[in-house]
C-alpha cells in the first residue's frame, strides 16, 4: 500500500472527511472523523486508515501512531450499519476491517488507541489491535454482538483472548458486558485513564524516546509480537529474533548511545 500525503479523505459519499491525519512531534495522529455518526466505521475509512498506517515504516519522522475519534463522544461505535446495508456485498470486498486491524497489529512502531467515549463492536476490535489503549473516565468498552444475534469473527476473538485472557473475553462476547473506564483499567483493556485535556500529553510522553533508541524500540515490539503468532520455538523461530539483537549490538547507533550514556554518568558522578 502507498499512503496519501498528510490530510483528509472524503467520506464514502463525498459528503465529509472520514479520516484526518497529521504528524505532530513524532506522533502520527489518525482521527476517525465521523462524529455525527459516533465515528461509526465505513469500508472507505478503514481502507484509508490502513493505507496511512502502512506507510509508517518508511517515515523516520514518526515514532508512534495514535488513533483517535473526533467529537469527544465516541472513539467508534462500530460498523455503520446504514452504510453496510447500502453497499451490500460490496461492503466486505477486500476485508476492510481485517486489513485495517492487521496493519495496526503489524505496524513496526508503537500504536495507541486514544478512547474518549464509546468504544464498541468493530471500534473496539480496532482499538484492541493497537499496542496500548488510553481512555477518559467517560469511556465505555463493549462488543454488543449477542444483542443482534451475531457471532463475532473467531480470529478477532482469538486476539482478545491473547491480550485479555479467556475470562474477560467471555464477559465481553458471551455476556455482552460493557466496561466503564475504571473497570477497563483493572481488566487490562486500557493502560491509562486520564482527563480529556491530558490524554494527548500522555501520548506525547510515551512517544518521547531518543532517535538512537528507535531500532531497539521496534525490535522489542517485533520480538514480543512474535511470541503470540506461533507456539513453535524451534531454531527457525529464534534465529531471526537473535539476529535483531546481534545487529543492534554491532550498530553505530548503539555505540553512540552507549558513549552518550557513559559521558552523562561521568559528568553526574
Amino acid at each position: 500500500m502507498t499512503a496519501p500525503s498528510d490530510g483528509p479523505v472524503n467520506g464514502h459519499d463525498g459528503s465529509e472527511e472520514e479520516l484526518l491525519w497529521s504528524v505532530q512531534d513524532g506522533v502520527l495522529e489518525c482521527v476517525l472523523n465521523r462524529s455525527g455518526a459516533l465515528n461509526a466505521l465505513t469500508p472507505s475509512l478503514l481502507k484509508t486508515l490502513a493505507e496511512v498506517v502502512s506507510d509508517v515504516a518508511a517515515r523516520p519522522d514518526v515514532r508512534l501512531v495514535a488513533v483517535l475519534g473526533a467529537g469527544g463522544r465516541s472513539f467508534s461505535s462500530g460498523f455503520d450499519l446504514k452504510v453496510l446495508r447500502a453497499l451490500g456485498a460490496d461492503a466486505h470486498k477486500g476485508a476492510p476491517l481485517e486489513t485495517a486491524t492487521g496493519v495496526l497489529r503489524d505496524c513496526p512502531k508503537p500504536t495507541i488507541a486514544v478512547v474518549d467515549g464509546y468504544c464498541l463492536g468493530a471500534g473496539m476490535d480496532l482499538a484492541m489491535s493497537c499496542d496500548f489503549r488510553f481512555a477518559t473516565p467517560q469511556s465505555r468498552f463493549g462488543v454488543p454482538a449477542i444483542r443482534i444475534g451475531t457471532v463475532y469473527r473467531p480470529r478477532a476473538i482469538e486476539r482478545f483472548v491473547d491480550v485479555l485472557g479467556p475470562t474477560v473475553t467471555k464477559q465481553l462476547f458471551a455476556l455482552g458486558r460493557q466496561f466503564e473506564a475504571d473497570q477497563a483499567l483493572l481488566a487490562g483493556i486500557v493502560q491509562l485513564v486520564a482527563d480529556r485535556d491530558d490524554l494527548m500529553s500522555a501520548v506525547a510522553d510515551w512517544a518521547d524516546y531518543k532517535p538512537e533508541s528507535a531500532t531497539a524500540v521496534q525490535a522489542h515490539k517485533h520480538i514480543v509480537d512474535a511470541f503470540s503468532k506461533t507456539a513453535d520455538r524451534g531454531p527457525e523461530f529464534w534465529e531471526p529474533l537473535d539476529a535483531l539483537r546481534q545487529r543492534s549490538v554491532n550498530s553505530d547507533e548503539r555505540k553512540a548511545a552507549v558513549e552518550a550514556f557513559s559521558t552523562t554518568r561521568k559528568e553526574g558522578s
